[in-house]
């Protein structure tokens, strides 16, 4: 993987992400990494073991030194992971009693983050229905710059993630152009409003930071697509941030799990694509997990994406011999008729298939994991994260000892309180 501190330009060292297994228990290492290319595929159908392998691969991602993880989960399979850990937070936006709200105009006082926040208001506008000229493009514009100008920058404040006076109520009071404020007031009001018309911005990023989307995606895109465009920008903005004269080359991997919900939006499908394209060169790798190959056929970005994520793992699939599955295996992926064989007759949650054709590698692996390792990367059934929402709310950073405990994993739960106790 990475070493901090090299050049951009150095190819990485090729230690490798995680051991599993592969046939008679042979050790196979799963380094997702082609050269400086980490984008990965993963593709299966619901129950074959997705959510448990990438909880996996974040909790190894994360011994590395200082890097930073952004997940878009959706059905909490993360957040048992994500509580364990000690540098982590997990949003579940747009859920009941979420007090999460956004001040996107916060950062508006060079030229660059004007223009960022002027795009941002322009996808509103179309969201709602409008129609973008240059008299309406000149008053957002116009309007960014008073507002900038008003209210200063205040470096205190912009620690702290606020600036007053520049919320989506300020700003409509800075607008010239009646009917744009009219459209924007959806912004400023009711569900919409406290979402986006925050003073402050209430998303901490740590070291591991993962965002559930369940409830959000359930909401009126007009509020999902710019909450979406908003925190893509914050990600941005941390992986490409500059040090000392460079980029910093902080190791950096975004997980979106179920990845057709943003193929099947144009907007983040160019989003995705863009950051598949530019993320590469600042130590940042990309991981795409999605239930069917069909769900990539079908995106406007196909070809970007198969060219990117050279990286392929594909969990077992009863219907791959099926025709037409059979046929967008071989075509797409250009895996042979035994392949996909081996990927119709493979146990599911237990074996996964490594395909990267650049390498000429396939391989049949499987996990091996024991009992304390599913304990926190495969407990996202119902009934396990009700039980570890109430140790949380009981026993609060310790819960873990008390959910191993609770997995007659007592020793485990010893080992664990000495180490919470250094």
């Amino acid at each position: 993987m990475w070493e901090v501190g090299r050049s951009n330009n150095e190819r990485p060292p090729t230690r490798s992400l995680l051991q599993a297994t592969s046939i008679g228990s042979t050790p196979f290492r799963l380094n997702i990494h082609v050269s400086d290319l980490g984008h990965t595929l993963l593709l299966g159908p619901s129950g074959s073991g997705k959510s448990t392998l990438l909880a996996l691969i974040v909790s190894q991602f994360e011994r590395y030194r200082n890097a930073q993880i952004f997940c878009f989960d959706k059905g909490y399979s993360m957040y048992p992971l994500c509580a364990a850990l000690k540098d982590s937070v997990h949003y579940d936006l747009g859920s009941d009693g979420s007090k999460l709200s956004l001040c996107p105009l916060a950062e508006i006082d060079s030229v660059a983050e004007q223009g960022a926040a002027a795009e941002w208001l322009e996808s509103m506008l179309i969201l709602q229905g409008g129609e973008m000229t240059p008299s309406r493009r000149a008053a957002i514009s116009s309007a960014l710059k008073i507002l900038a100008l008003s209210t200063g920058n205040r470096e205190q404040d912009i620690e702290a993630g606020t600036i007053p006076g520049r919320t989506m109520t300020d700003f409509l009071a800075t607008l010239q152009d009646e009917e744009l404020r009219q459209v924007f007031d959806y912004y400023s009001l009711g569900q919409a409003g406290e979402m986006l018309d925050g003073t402050s911005n209430s998303i901490r990023y740590a070291k591991t930071t993962v965002f559930e989307l369940e409830h959000l995606f359930n909401m009126d895109k007009k509020i999902v697509v710019p909450v979406f465009v908003y925190i893509f920008k914050q990600i941005e903005k941390r992986i490409l941030a500059f040090k000392d004269g460079g980029n910093s080359g902080r190791p950096s991997l975004i997980v979106i799990d179920e990845a057709w919900l943003a193929l099947s939006n144009p907007i983040f499908a160019s989003k995705i694509k863009e950051w598949l394209k530019v993320l590469r060169k600042n130590n940042c790798a990309v991981i795409l997990a999605t239930q069917s190959l069909n769900d990539i056929v079908s995106s406007p970005i196909m070809d970007s994406v198969l060219d990117s994520c050279e990286t392929r793992i594909l969990l077992p699939n009863p219907n791959a011999l099926s025709d037409s599955m059979k046929s967008l295996y071989i075509k797409h992926l250009a895996l042979s008729e035994r392949q996909v064989s081996i990927i119709a007759q493979a146990e599911k949650k237990r074996e996964y298939y490594y395909a990267c054709e650049t390498t000429h590698c396939h391989r049949l692996f499987s996990l091996a994991l024991g009992p304390v390792a599913l304990a926190f990367t495969g407990a996202g059934g119902k009934e396990d994260l009700i039980e570890i929402r109430k140790l949380v709310a009981e026993h609060g950073k310790i819960w873990p000892e008390k959910w191993l405990e609770r997995r007659r994993l007592k020793d485990w739960a010893a080992i664990w309180r000495q180490f919470h106790e250094k």
